[in-house]
């Protein structure tokens, strides 16, 4: 089976969508349920609260109408002025307490049926609190208490009255308290049956896309299986071919490295010869072809060792170690010396104990292109000179080759590392445009970089990282 991409893509969706389908039903079930009983316990609290403060009102309305009473009565059995005036006294101090009650209870407010009975209830305190004031009148004045038998029993019954009405109106309290919290009941039954229908549903949405996933996870499964067999198959072409072409470049090498060389030195061979054995016979534009043609057949075969070794660093595997760069670049100098003809007269400064872990040839090597590089071209400048340094303190692993040499325009810096790509072309100057690109490839084995900043007339720094960590 060949593996599809918009069946694995259809698949997914299909998962995503069952899942978020039973996630967001969940949810939903479980905030509805949340807040519909947040709301139902607040409406609860709310309301056996109030209840409870107008209970505890009306306990103390009938409190203070029986202090009332009470005053009364010790200010028609005492003789004394004093017990009757202490008598008033509270007697006014639980009118003053029947009132805050009486008013605080109005506040609050109550349903219609309660308060019809409140309402009678406060008529029958009134006209039993007419009654009591016209007793008190009657003690306080000095009058006939003879006068106060024939009201007393008016003000009796009015209290009578009162506390029937206010007895009603605590029954009927409770009655209303006991029909809420059945009807909340109800609802929290109502809440409940819900929650467990859609979570039964929930549930039985999830069972359907479990299944539903668990088949296409096996289908999803053979997919890969059936894509990794194809990779597979995939791979031992691609490493065949990749195999051929290694074999076809390891022969090109060869071909490189021994069969154009014959050709090429019998160029060079005979050229020399023709010009030592004929030059008194030969014109000069005929010598200066046969020097170019001389010169040519040895940069060519300059040329052939660099694309061999660039070959041979592409295959090589790194053998990390610590490398002193300081000694490594000194000696790579003084062989430069002593092989220059020229008696190029530059001063090397370095930095001591640039101590790395790397491959040791292959950093030569590159340290090789890159002084050699800057030994070439401060030719002709005065006070030449070519410094090795560590950039710091931030960039541990970041060095570079500085010169101040002629220096090239930075708009060619992209084609810097480029093979057989060369920003300067004279006669004294040129190279084969391999050196570089060994530098790059070097570079590219240690899982570094490397970078150049110039400015002609005024030298080159070449930068490079080596990142140890990844040899």
């Amino acid at each position: 089976m060949k593996y599809d991409k918009v069946q694995l893509n259809k698949s997914n969706r299909f998962l995503i969508i069952g899942f978020s389908t039973v996630l967001f039903l969940l949810v939903v079930v479980a905030i509805n349920s949340l807040v519909y009983l947040y709301g139902l316990n607040k409406d609860l609290e709310t309301i056996v609260s109030v209840n409870n403060v107008k209970t505890d009102l009306l306990l103390t309305m009938k409190d203070a109408m029986r202090l009332r009473q009470l005053s009364i009565r010790d200010m028609m059995l005492s003789e004394d002025q004093f017990d009757i005036e202490q008598a008033w006294y509270e007697h006014r101090e639980a009118a003053s307490v029947f009132m805050v009650a009486r008013d605080r209870l109005t506040e609050l407010g109550m349903p219609e049926d309660e308060e019809i009975i409140y309402n009678t209830m406060l008529e029958r305190t009134k006209k039993g609190g007419a009654v009591q004031m016209e007793m008190v009148r009657i003690i306080l004045d000095e009058e006939n208490r003879e006068d106060i038998d024939k009201i007393i029993s008016q003000a009796l019954d009015s209290q009578i009255q009162a506390f029937d009405e206010m007895e009603k109106l605590i029954t009927l309290q409770k009655t209303n308290a006991n029909h809420t919290l059945n009807t909340a009941k109800k609802n929290y039954q109502v809440v409940t049956i819900s929650t467990l229908i859609l979570g039964i549903f929930a549930l039985f949405t999830g069972t359907i896309v479990t299944t539903f996933v668990l088949r296409q996870n096996k289908i999803q499964m053979q997919l890969i299986k059936d894509y990794q067999e194809h990779l597979e198959d995939q791979v031992k072409i691609r490493t065949h071919e990749l195999t051929t072409i290694n074999e076809e470049l390891e022969k090109f090498n060869y071909s490189l490295a021994h069969d154009l060389r014959t050709p090429l030195r019998a160029i060079v061979s005979f050229s020399q010869i023709i010009l030592s054995d004929s030059k008194d016979k030969l014109g000069k534009e005929d010598i200066s072809n046969i020097n170019r043609i001389t010169k040519a057949g040895k940069k060519m075969a300059l040329l052939l060792d660099d694309i061999s070794l660039l070959q041979k660093i592409s295959r090589k595997k790194i053998k990390p170690e610590k490398v002193d760069l300081t000694e490594i670049s000194k000696d790579i100098v003084n062989e430069l010396k002593h092989n220059d003809n020229m008696k190029h007269d530059i001063e090397f400064i370095s930095e001591n104990n640039l101590i790395v872990e790397t491959d040791k040839a292959l950093i030569k090597l590159l340290l090789q292109q890159l002084i050699s590089n800057a030994w070439k071209f401060t030719r002709g400048v005065s006070n030449a000179k070519i410094q090795l340094g560590q950039l710091k303190p931030d960039s541990q692993n970041i060095y570079y080759i500085k010169d101040n040499g002629i220096g090239f325009n930075m708009e060619h810096s992209k084609k810097l590392f480029s093979p057989f790509e060369q920003i300067n072309i004279s006669e004294d100057l040129s190279s084969t445009g391999i050196g570089l690109a060994i530098v790059e490839r070097a570079i590219k084995k240690h899982r570094g970089r490397v970078w150049a900043e110039s400015e002609p007339g005024k030298g080159a720094t070449f930068y490079f990282e080596l990142n140890a960590s990844t040899l």
